[in-house]
């Protein structure tokens, strides 16, 4: 099928655990963004009752919303085969940018498509030293040189909040599943998983506009952990209001640059609805 409506970016979000949850993040989305659409794809493990499926249904009528026919199992090292079965079924969509989110994700301001129109990806891209790799993470990376047919560089990043123009993510996903028929594509480790993307990317292009994810990790701030207990959430609650007046924020983790891009928070509860976290961030909007 044809879409002729064109997008200013398509999130594409894997979800395995909690429909309410699900709900939220896309009404979360769609708050935050304007025409925008949302590609969701539902693990094969997340069996669905029929009132989930009628509120599905509900959300289609209410937003640009799309939910994959196609549907594997989630599971440790199958989060970017997920991504790519939306990259596939997203080819008949017309959108601007591809932006990739996990389930536990949840925006906190607008103005996430005006930052991303001045790059063409937006993504972390930390070179790695294959030497250092492990046995089977080397592994799979020679074999991906050998597709490539070039001596190669190595990179890691995150997906959460990476985003790309759609004739770059479509090309990205073209080399991996050369690397790998997705039926079979299972990586090693996460490790793995998070280095095939900027590796493909960087050594199939050159001269490209760069930014950084929209999406922080909570962990990886230098004061605050992923555990939920009181302090931890106190210090999020804080961040993220430090990131809705100054947009920018001073991270260890990249480059020692202050990060401007910052519009989504990951680290939130998949299946509590009642997260404190959630509950906060439901008040802003």
């Amino acid at each position: 099928m044809q879409y002729s409506r064109m997008h200013k970016i398509l999130f594409s979000i894997t979800v395995h655990e909690n429909i309410e949850c699900l709900e939220e993040q896309i009404k979360n989305i769609f708050h935050y963004n304007d025409n925008c659409a949302v590609l969701v794809h539902i693990s094969k493990q997340f069996k669905l009752s029929n009132d989930d499926i009628e509120k599905l249904h509900t959300l289609k009528s209410q937003y640009a919303l799309f939910i994959n026919p196609t549907s594997i199992e989630t599971v440790y090292c199958k989060i970017l085969t997920a991504q790519i079965v939306n990259i596939l079924y997203a080819k008949n969509i017309e959108y601007e940018y591809f932006c990739m989110h996990a389930s536990n994700e949840l925006y906190f301001k607008k103005g996430a498509y005006d930052y991303m129109k001045q790059f063409d990806v937006g993504l972390y891209y930390i070179p790695s030293d294959t030497n250092l790799l492990s046995q089977y993470h080397h592994r799979d990376i020679v074999a991906f040189a050998k597709i490539l047919n070039k001596p190669m560089q190595t990179y890691t990043g995150q997906h959460e909040g990476s985003f790309f123009k759609k004739h770059i993510i479509e090309n990205v996903a073209e080399i991996i599943l050369r690397f790998c028929p997705l039926e079979n594509l299972n990586f090693l480790n996460d490790t793995t998983e998070e280095t095939m993307t900027p590796t493909a990317l960087f050594n199939i292009y050159s001269n490209l506009s760069i930014g950084y994810p929209i999406t922080f990790i909570r962990n990886r701030a230098d004061h605050i952990t992923g555990n939920d207990n009181e302090n931890n959430i106190v210090k999020t609650v804080q961040f993220i209001e430090t990131m809705r007046e100054k947009s920018q924020y001073n991270s260890r983790y990249v480059m020692q640059e202050p990060i401007v891009s910052i519009f989504v928070i990951k680290g939130i509860l998949r299946n509590n609805y009642n997260d404190p976290l959630r509950q906060y961030l439901r008040i802003l909007q």
